[in-house]
């Protein structure tokens, strides 16, 4: 584990009797494998401190960020004073079992309502997917990638991994850890990150945004 500071490091080199003579030399090459976080909410104080509704009914339930959306009607949430082009973000969420859960996932690139990407899960079609709004497309989005419907079944009551790495016009999404789908879109360059729902009940944890290494 490395930390700040200085550490001193020790190594051995095993060899057996009838080993030769050698030089040899080993190299260590350290590697940064997570970025700056930005912003990160686990919900735990009670607070949604650093959050704007933007759409939607939204408070915290238990530690636990929780929206409820009617029928064709979006709900939104939006980090505070966080405009990005690129970065990696992460949450879970849960589908409220009560209810038919339409979709609910990650939002980024959100200049308003109407000018935004989302990656999203559909407990009603079982499907997932990478999508752009724009005007006049808010009930029927303009697809980037998706998985065919019935690929996966989703489930109410279970928690989901949703991770997304958003690179200049490329973007990469990972589903419970495993890298499914992946599109290229160049409409909206930066904006802001956040939640997202459409026609469901949704609980969301563990929100993070995280600089690309």
């Amino acid at each position: 584990t490395v930390v700040p500071g200085q550490q001193n490091l020790t190594a051995w080199l095993q060899v057996e009797a009838y080993g030769p003579p050698v030089n040899t030399s080993l190299t260590i090459e350290f590697k940064r494998i997570r970025g700056e976080v930005f912003f990160s909410d686990d919900f735990n104080d009670g607070v949604a401190n650093g959050w704007t509704e933007q759409l939607g009914s939204w408070s915290v339930v238990n530690g636990e960020y929780f929206v409820t959306v009617g029928l064709v009607e979006n709900g939104i949430s939006t980090v505070n004073e966080l405009d990005l082009t690129d970065c990696i973000i992460e949450t879970t969420l849960r589908f409220k079992g009560t209810s038919v859960g339409f979709k609910a996932g990650i939002m980024f690139r959100y200049s308003d309502n109407e000018h935004y990407y989302n990656f999203v899960l559909s407990d009603e079609y079982d499907n997932i997917c990478l999508d752009r709004y724009a005007p006049g497309h808010s009930d029927y989005p303009l697809p980037i990638a998706d998985v065919g419907e019935g690929t996966y079944t989703i489930q109410p009551n279970t928690d989901y991994l949703l991770k997304i790495v958003i690179q200049g016009n490329t973007f990469t999404c990972f589903f419970n850890g495993e890298e499914l789908l992946s599109g290229i879109d160049g409409n909206y360059a930066t904006g802001k990150v956040g939640l997202w729902a459409r026609n469901a009940h949704v609980f969301f944890d563990d929100f993070t945004v995280t600089e690309i290494p």
